[in-house]
């Protein structure tokens, strides 16, 4: 959408020149958000700060919205989708968050086989969790419980795409271990980077087993992004044993394809 329509959408009831006055302050201050100093300085002198809070809590609200009305179609799809896939199959059907029925199939039949009381943490492009206690998925009273990744473990730290900062999922996904080699990649000289020169000189390949292979290819740089990174995945995962003292943690998602090493380092 354009600025103005943007606002309009919003429920901001501006004049046209008014719209493209204060989306100008707004623009702005996203790009002081982006990394620019100059632009935090101008927005600073003109004493636009209050604008942008303004007009970020209005987004916010309209996202939400957004989102709602969204999720109210995708539940209608998904009930008729159970019913056509039950009509097939001649079988009860049920659907559930991904990370909450992985949990269950762990249960069943993978690491927690054999227990009652297990955790799932799934570590890709976010963090997912799944809770089962007494056999049972835990998912709080209104279906939305489990968002582990979603627990702060820096106050004032990263920014989440929830839009909390700090969150663990900023640092523990395959996403926070990916961002976190980028900045070591930048903080080295070019031309003396293992890491830089493992994906062909081109910082948007970094993947999350880059720092792991430049680790075990003895790359000093490379094993202190891993250990940051456990150490952050380290401190999740003992808040959820205080918190649960389940049986067992299972771990899935990209980053648990480093194994046996990754188990044995936790």
């Amino acid at each position: 959408l354009d600025e103005i329509t943007w606002l309009e959408r919003i429920g901001v009831h501006w004049n046209e020149q008014k719209c493209e006055e204060e989306a100008r302050k707004y623009n702005t201050i996203v790009e002081f958000r982006n990394g620019s100093p100059q632009a935090y300085k101008y927005a600073k002198a003109h004493d636009w700060l209050d604008t942008y809070d303004f007009l970020e809590k209005k987004k916010r609200k309209y996202t939400y919205e957004i989102v709602y009305d969204i999720a109210k179609k995708y539940t209608t799809y998904v009930e008729s989708l159970l019913e056509e896939v039950g009509d097939i199959t001649e079988l009860p059907v049920k659907a559930g968050n991904d990370a909450n029925v992985a949990a269950l199939g762990e249960m069943w039949c993978g690491g927690g086989k054999g227990h009652t009381d297990m955790v799932l943490a799934t570590l890709g492009t976010g963090v997912g969790g799944g809770i089962i206690i007494n056999g049972k998925i835990y998912s709080g009273s209104n279906y939305a419980g489990a968002e582990m990744g979603h627990m702060v473990i820096v106050k004032d730290g990263k920014e989440c795409a929830c839009g909390r900062c700090g969150c663990w999922e900023a640092y523990a996904s395959a996403t926070g271990l990916i961002n976190m080699t980028k900045e070591a990649i930048l903080k080295e000289k070019p031309d003396f980077s293992y890491m830089l020169k493992s994906v062909d000189g081109d910082i948007s390949k970094v993947d999350g087993r880059t720092a792991f292979d430049a680790m075990r290819a003895g790359d000093a740089a490379g094993k202190e992004v891993v250990d940051t990174y456990l150490s952050y995945l380290v401190t999740g995962l003992v808040n959820i044993v205080n918190i649960f003292q389940p049986e067992v943690i299972s771990l899935g998602g990209g980053v648990s394809n480093e194994g046996q090493w990754l188990i044995d380092e936790i």
